[in-house]
């Protein structure tokens, strides 16, 4: 007699522990009420950063909360406050008071990357919360952080400023109006106010130019000037600070949607910038529906036909405008002769994102292309797609 084999099981229990420091590490911070509204300006830090260690800093920032009830049964089901004043008194369970956040609340913000950054979130606000990586990519390294710091400003409008950009809506590549406005939130006493208004220049926008500013619904003489992506309107005294102000301006827009930003300056506190925020989501935003519709990238094309590169000072240059769309990628311009030959690459006159504009004075290595027809290969690579423009030149003498 054989007896039946035994089978014995057994729980064991492995553990690996890995060495070094963990490649990340998040941080973050309850609502910090900052006692009253305060123009944030930047971000900074105490810490020790090894080599391939670096530290990253998100904000949010807001006004205040609403007060939310929640009503409760006693087997612990939510209900209708209507609900829980019908339920017997036995079955009714408890009733409780949330904070929840308001509207003025902003989403996390783009990362602070180093120590005294410009802060990135909506300002001025009464309220903050951070959020804090710890990153490393060598395992025997970790970034030390002793201290944080958000460095503030007492707003030249302590209750804020909202803002909206009217039309919502444009033409694409079409010079137009736009009136930007600028409200006070609410009234306080003492504050600074403000006499300058920088309007950002999005992606996408060009011939900007400054028509007139209003202050409560009356024009002023008012002086402004294009300082890089920014226009910049200069108020007369006295300083602004319980009244509407209107920016108009004319521009060409060439980006769907072009997102207006804006800020105000008192000229006696020139690090004290406060942002304007949005008076409701989508305000800052100018939509263009030609952008969007249809497939093809080079629109508006304008070209010289026909020119005559003799140095006589007549239509001496072969002239290409155009702009593109749905996507950032520089286009290449370049010259065939009909029988394919290569003859010159093109390169980009102007400055503006969108718009683009090229010249031919008919050079082709240092001389003067012979007469005849050209063909222009305009070519912009996007990810979907390449696309090919051609058109046909005349050189003539």
């Amino acid at each position: 007699m054989t007896k039946p084999q035994q089978f014995h099981r057994a729980l064991q229990l492995f553990a690996f522990h890995a060495e070094g420091y963990p490649a990340q590490v998040e941080l973050e911070s309850e609502d910090i009420s900052l006692g009253g509204a305060s123009s944030l300006r930047r971000v900074e830090w105490d810490a020790d950063m090894p080599p391939g260690t670096r530290i990253e800093v998100e904000t949010q920032t807001g006004n205040g909360f609403n007060a939310l009830t929640r009503y409760f049964l006693i087997n612990g089901k939510e209900v209708t406050k209507a609900a829980y004043d019908a339920a017997k008194s036995r079955n009714r369970g408890d009733i409780v008071v949330e904070n929840v956040r308001d509207d003025t609340w902003s989403g996390w913000s783009l990362p602070h990357r180093f120590s005294g950054q410009e802060f990135q979130s909506p300002s001025p606000r009464q309220w903050l919360r951070a959020r804090v990586r710890l990153i490393s990519e060598d395992p025997e390294q970790m970034p030390t952080l002793r201290s944080l710091r958000f460095v503030a400003n007492i707003p030249v409008v302590a209750a804020g400023l909202v803002g909206r950009i009217f039309p919502h809506e444009a033409s694409l590549d079409s010079l137009q109006e736009f009136r930007y406005t600028m409200t006070p939130a609410g009234l306080t006493a003492g504050d600074a106010g403000f006499d300058q208004v920088i309007i950002s220049l999005p992606r996408g926008s060009g011939d900007v130019e400054f028509e007139q500013a209003n202050v409560r619904g009356e024009r002023v003489a008012a002086t402004a000037e294009v300082l890089g992506d920014s226009l910049v309107v200069q108020l007369p005294p006295p300083v602004v600070r319980r009244d509407s102000v209107e920016v108009f301006f004319r521009a060409r827009l060439a980006e769907s949607p072009t997102v207006f930003s804006a800020s105000v300056l008192n000229s006696d506190q020139q690090d004290n910038t406060q942002g304007v925020v949005p008076v409701e989501f989508g305000a800052d935003q100018v939509h263009l529906p030609d952008a969007v519709a249809g497939r093809t990238l080079v629109r508006s094309l304008m070209h010289t036909r026909a020119f005559s590169p003799n140095g006589d000072g007549i239509n001496d240059e072969y002239q290409l405008d155009f702009t593109v769309v749905k996507t950032d990628r520089e286009p290449r311009v370049r010259l065939y002769d009909l029988a394919g030959r290569f003859a010159a690459e093109l390169t980009k006159q102007n400055s503006e994102a969108t718009r683009a504009s090229y010249t031919w004075t008919g050079d082709r290595d240092g001389q003067r292309v012979p007469p005849g027809i050209y063909i222009v290969q305009i070519e912009v690579d996007a990810d979907a797609r390449t696309e090919r423009v051609h058109k046909t030149v005349h050189v003539v003498y």
